[in-house]
């Protein structure tokens, strides 16, 4: 089964302690990103051109820019919790609101490869002059670390329009904010080789009707999944590892999304639990280990 991406992930870690911006004091902070996989992928390239956070005044909001440069990432390279940073900055300490990422908009700036063949990835332009805007409330502050997780799902971000014979590319970009100290790795084995697994929320119902389209009409493969990651094989033991999983329990399963077409998702029994369950939380520090019947 060909490669897919899950999402895009950016790790801030952030240090300091204090509520109020103080002009002379100032936090280390580091972006990291990670990915997801899409089905039919070699490649997904994407340009980042600056990496801005926002306090919120009385005047309205105040940016900081982390990062402006013209950074390019293939987001296959870091899969499975492999994690680009970029270079570390320091801002001011304070309560922060908001994140908005910016990419290149020049031809060639944001590419996927499918069968050695490149293609424009297409997007708003209007994103390009705003950014793609984050809302979720972290601090900088003096003497605590502190991360967050920026994740940019690309499989839920890349829409194939115009059939198999002239396909386009767009990017509509899902993108959410997770605390990372509040995540954890799930590291599943005995998995089918190649398949792609995925998790739901444990009180949702998982039909055959959330596996086609989004509001816009456009084809999203398995919209309401909350990660998804494609198995690997390690010293002849296959394995799933869904990375950065915010706390909680959720019910796993299996599924094909190929050449536009959804085939229905398959329930997952888990051995620890005789159910479809896995669950992560603080008190399993960073990783937590099941087994699939």
């Amino acid at each position: 089964m060909s490669k897919k991406i899950l999402a895009l992930i950016l790790l801030l870690l952030l240090m300091g302690c204090g509520n109020v911006l103080n002009n002379s004091n100032k936090s280390k902070l580091t972006i990291g990103i990670t990915d997801a996989p899409i089905n039919s992928a070699e490649s997904v390239n994407i340009t980042f051109t600056k990496i801005e956070i926002a306090t919120t005044t009385e005047a309205g909001d105040e940016w900081s820019t982390y990062f402006e440069g013209n950074q390019v990432v293939d987001l296959l390279n870091f899969q499975n919790g492999k994690i680009f940073n970029f270079p570390d900055n320091e801002l001011k300490l304070g309560n922060y609101g908001q994140v908005r990422l910016f990419l290149g908009s020049d031809a060639g700036d944001n590419t996927i490869v499918i069968d050695s063949k490149t293609y424009e990835l297409n997007y708003n332009k209007g994103v390009a002059n705003s950014g793609l805007k984050l809302v979720g409330g972290f601090t900088l502050a003096d003497g605590v670390d502190t991360s967050l997780t920026i994740d940019f799902d690309v499989r839920k971000s890349i829409v194939v329009k115009g059939g198999s014979k002239n396909p386009t590319y767009n990017l509509k970009p899902t993108i959410k904010l997770i605390q990372t100290n509040l995540t954890g790795n799930i590291l599943i084995s005995n998995a089918e080789i190649n398949t792609t697994y995925y998790i739901y929320n444990s009180d949702k119902s998982v039909t055959g009707e959330e596996l086609t389209t989004d509001e816009n009409g456009d084809s999203i493969p398995y919209l309401n999944a909350i990660q998804s990651a494609i198995s690997y094989t390690e010293d002849t033991k296959s394995y799933v590892k869904l990375a950065f999983v915010p706390y909680g329990t959720y019910k796993l399963y299996k599924g094909v999304y190929e050449n536009d077409t959804f085939n229905a998702l398959e329930p997952v029994k888990i051995l620890e639990n005789d159910a479809e369950t896995v669950s992560i939380s603080s008190n399993d520090n960073a990783e937590v280990n099941y087994t699939i019947e």
